[in-house]
């Protein structure tokens, strides 16, 4: 009887550890870098994403009746990072200026961020999660004394300003 126990008893360790063994290295060989990484093994999927894009784009621009205008700076010296943001927005034939990082995906609030705007456009409106919106806050500050209200908004998550704001902006820089 025990000797039964014994050999089921090993029977179970040896099948825990083969389970091991194979979940293990199974891990192991899906994270094995690629030797390779010039190689693409899925183009299709980029094309797809790239068509899928650009029917997104026609679809909004015609939606909303946007424009888009690209500037080519001429190459600095220096990078004008956030400031080319502003200076695109100055050039604009536009009214109000729309703005997203590229990566960014504004599909699920981009009418709320609109209606937002036009229901008062004299401020800069932006869309960002709580937790940075909360300190964006530490950054503001306000002295109705000396009519002062000033903040930080990071606008890469998508943002409606007015050009006469952005031309201001530039001003101050």
């Amino acid at each position: 009887m025990r000797a039964k126990l014994i050999h089921k008893s090993l029977i179970v360790i040896a099948a825990i550890l083969f389970l091991f063994i194979v979940f293990a290295s199974f891990r192991f060989v899906s994270n094995v870098p690629n030797p390779n990484p010039k190689d693409f093994t899925h183009t299709s999927l980029i094309y797809r994403a790239l068509k899928q894009a650009k029917s997104l784009e026609v679809e909004c621009e015609q939606q909303y009746q946007l424009t888009a205008v690209v500037i080519n700076w001429k190459r600095l010296s220096s990078n004008l990072k956030d400031e080319a943001k502003y200076r695109a927005c100055a050039e604009a034939e536009t009214l109000a200026c729309f703005y997203v990082d590229d990566d960014w995906d504004i599909s699920h609030y981009m009418n709320t961020l609109i209606a937002s705007f036009r229901s008062d456009p004299n401020v800069l409106h932006s869309v960002t999660n709580y937790v940075t919106h909360y300190n964006n806050m530490l950054w503001t500050f306000m002295d109705s004394r000396i009519e002062l209200h000033v903040g930080f908004s990071w606008i890469g998550c998508g943002s409606v300003f007015l050009r006469e704001h952005a031309r201001r902006h530039l001003q101050l820089l």
